[in-house]
Order: C-alpha cells, then structure tokens, then sequence
C-alpha cells in the first residue's frame, strides 16, 4: 500500500518498503529521519531526568534537615551527574544525524529549530496528548519546561517526565523505557 500526499510544498510518500519525503527531486529516506527523531527523542530523555532529579534532590534535601539519613540524597546526586555526562553524547549524536540531510532539509530543520517554541507546533501537541503526556492534562509543563541552550532537549513528554510521574504515581519500568525506545527506531 502506498500513500503521498502534498504538505505545503513537501511531498510525502510511504510505501513500506520506501518512505521519503521529498521536495522537487530532493528526497529524504526514513533512515535519516527516524535518526533524527531518536536523537531528540534521547536528548529529551534525558533532560527530563535530570529535572526529575533536580526535583527528587530538593525533595530529599528537606527530608534530610527533618532526618540526618542522605543515603539516598548521595545516590541521586550520583545519578544526575551520570545523566549529565551523558548529554553531550546525545548532542553529537543528534548533530551527526542532521549533518547527513541534504541542504534543503537542513535549512528547513534549521528555520524550525530558530523558534525557541518549535515543538509546540499544533501536530507535536497532539501527538503528546495522544501520548497521554502533559499536554493531555492541560498542566502547561511543555510549554513552561526551561528552555536549554540552542533548545536541545525542549520538547513533549518521555517516559522520564517528573509530572508525568507523579500523576501516573510509579516510575515507567526499565524494560519498558527500553522498548519505547526500540519502537522509536522501527520504520514501519
């Protein structure tokens, strides 16, 4: 099965052993788009769990002036920092997924990105409210999250969304963050 149709001057098609988006003869595969995405996707990740854990650490800093107990302060000091240094990382990856695309498709990813709000593009939303993120609650947490530098990392909803957390009242299980991710990664 086949389906294209016109987005504004970019035309999209998906066969499924063929997606691209093209304009004109300028073509991008799904290869360089679902690495893109995945990209984003980790960086965002990630930048949730470090506010997830800046959180948690405010947190156990008051219960440690109650309580002199900071075991658990310790770890989770320990663990942003291995969240952190994993971020540039992350970073390189997603310049080194952008660097492939063709010129045209870099300056559109570029002229996008020059919003400091592009992920609250109307599609995007939904696709968090879809998601059961933040934006289907109407909390504002993606549209208040602090901006990062050059906006890597701003974005919807991952699994590591400290409101998303707290409203489901359990942290999503390893095993299933691990086959989110690999769900990003499939073509089909």
């Amino acid at each position: 099965m086949s389906t294209a149709f016109l987005w504004k001057e970019v035309r999209y098609s998906y066969h499924p052993s063929d997606w691209f988006l093209a304009y004109g003869s300028v073509r991008i595969d799904s290869e360089q788009v679902i690495n893109i995405l995945v990209a984003e996707y980790a960086i965002r990740e990630l930048r949730q769990r470090e506010e997830a854990l800046n959180n948690r650490i405010v947190a156990l800093q008051k219960a440690k002036a109650i309580d002199l107990e900071c075991s658990e302060l310790d770890k989770a000091n320990e663990k942003l920092e291995e969240t952190r240094a994993k971020v540039p990382g992350k970073e390189y990856a997603l310049y080194r997924a952008v660097s492939l695309l063709s010129s045209y498709f870099k300056d559109e990813y570029d002229r996008l990105r020059r919003d400091t709000k592009w992920f609250m593009r109307e599609e995007m939303v939904q696709d968090c409210v879809d998601r059961g993120g933040c934006c289907s609650r109407g909390c504002g947490c993606c549209s208040q999250r602090p901006l990062h530098n050059g906006g890597k990392g701003d974005g919807h909803c991952t699994t590591e969304c400290w409101c998303c957390t707290v409203y489901r009242g359990y942290e999503v299980p390893e095993d299933d963050k691990e086959e989110i991710r690999a769900d990003l990664k499939k073509k089909t």
